[in-house]
């Protein structure tokens, strides 16, 4: 049980955040939308006011089933619309056989889809063929091949933000709060001129998007664009890559005016969260990879936990997989690129598995690279966010196989 200000007794179930484990509470009247807020002494004290906010703005969190609204077009400068490459000829998708089970779930996929105003009936030239990735519990996720139609777009040259970036833009933040954008491309309009493109062969049928599909060309720059337009307001105060969101701030009463401005802003622009992915008023969590709180970032113990336990590269591939693993977390590692080394020339081995095998095996540097990597990751120091404001120390280093750097606090 919770007071809030009015003297009014609020359920406030407790519960563990799924990322990092750290005491979060279900926020009293809003249930249904699985919003979660950190259960800290600040959040209690102001239970009421922060409850206020989001039932002020509670349609931003779809109830469980629910699919996301679609960004109002009219609010933005310009809805998603793709330029074909000249002399495009359209691909028209293959007949394609499929189980009763599957013609059920890519039915009931695109019912759900219809229903929502994401998808209509098509007459396009164009169409692909939808693919069914089976999970782990043997149901099938819905994806679409659109190989054939991005062939024929010319690509969009807009720039992507850089993700430690916007991860330091919570430099010096004692309070979180880290957004989840629901259905992600969902949420974008497409231009009507440019719907004809994303046409999907279903069994009983040509549907078309009116919305941005995953794995269409571009739908990750137009995404980006929109939710910078959304947010241009609170831009330096946002850490945002794609539909992942991050706002902190040094004290409760600035961060409880950031948050009340992001859901008023996402309101007015008919945007969705998920609430179930997001949490509110935390003093860490993970962003983009790391964990981040305290003015600190750190490795995911999750992503540390498979380096440890990663098994030897038997091929090229599986060896640029883990290579290409490492290389994301190469910042928590001093002199990364000189344990790495040895194990780029291996790389020219990729069409000949036996020769890959009898070289690793015939010098121990490769395997000494490949745990030193895993030692190095495993053991991973915490680092502390850049201070602009504060003096810096820059040491570099290069020789013939290895550069690096350094970039230091002066204290």
């Amino acid at each position: 049980m919770v007071n809030d200000s009015y003297g009014f007794h609020l359920e406030a179930p407790r519960c563990r955040d799924r990322l990092t484990n750290t005491p979060v509470m279900l926020l009293p009247g809003l249930e249904e939308r699985s919003v979660y807020v950190g259960d800290i002494p600040e959040v209690h004290d102001n239970l009421s006011e922060i409850r206020r906010i989001f039932q002020k703005h509670e349609e931003c969190f779809p109830k469980e089933g629910e699919m996301s609204r679609t960004l109002n077009a009219d609010m933005l400068e310009a809805p998603a619309s793709f330029h074909l490459k000249p002399g495009s000829k359209f691909p028209r998708a293959y007949n394609k056989k499929y189980s009763p089970g599957q013609i059920t779930t890519l039915c009931e996929y695109r019912d759900q889809m219809v229903k929502a105003g994401k998808m209509r009936r098509s007459s396009s030239p164009a169409s692909c063929n939808p693919l069914l990735i089976q999970k782990k519990d043997n149901s099938y996720r819905v994806c679409v091949n659109f190989i054939p139609v991005n062939k024929l777009i010319a690509p969009m040259a807009w720039p992507l933000p850089d993700p430690i970036t916007e991860i330091y833009k919570l430099q010096g933040c004692e309070f979180l709060s880290f957004w989840d954008c629901k259905d992600g491309y969902l949420q974008s309009p497409i231009a009507e001129d440019s719907r004809f493109l994303t046409a999907v062969a279903f069994p009983d049928g040509l549907y078309e998007y009116n919305v941005l599909p995953m794995g269409l060309i571009d739908s990750m720059q137009w995404y980006t664009r929109h939710m910078g337009e959304v947010f241009s307001t609170i831009k330096e105060r946002l850490g945002n890559f794609v539909d992942d969101m991050a706002t902190g701030d040094g004290t409760f009463h600035l961060h409880f005016r950031t948050v009340e401005e992001v859901l008023a802003r996402m309101d007015m622009f008919n945007g969705s969260f998920s609430g179930k992915k997001s949490a509110f008023f935390v003093k860490q969590r993970e962003f983009l990879g790391r964990i981040v709180g305290d003015s600190r970032i750190s490795a995911d113990p999750k992503k540390l936990f498979k380096m440890e336990y990663w098994p030897v590269p038997q091929n090229v591939t599986e060896l640029r997989g883990f290579v290409g693993f490492a290389l994301f977390l190469c910042d928590f590692i001093s002199n990364f690129s000189a344990m790495a080394a040895p194990l780029f020339p291996l790389y020219k081995l990729h069409k000949d598995p036996n020769a890959f095998v009898e070289k690793w095996m015939s010098d121990p540097k490769y395997m000494k690279a490949f745990r030193d990597i895993q030692v190095a990751l495993v053991t991973a120091p915490v680092l502390i966010m850049m201070d602009h404001k504060r003096p810096v120390i820059i040491s570099a280093d290069t020789s013939d196989f290895a550069t690096g750097h350094v970039v230091a606090h002066c204290l």
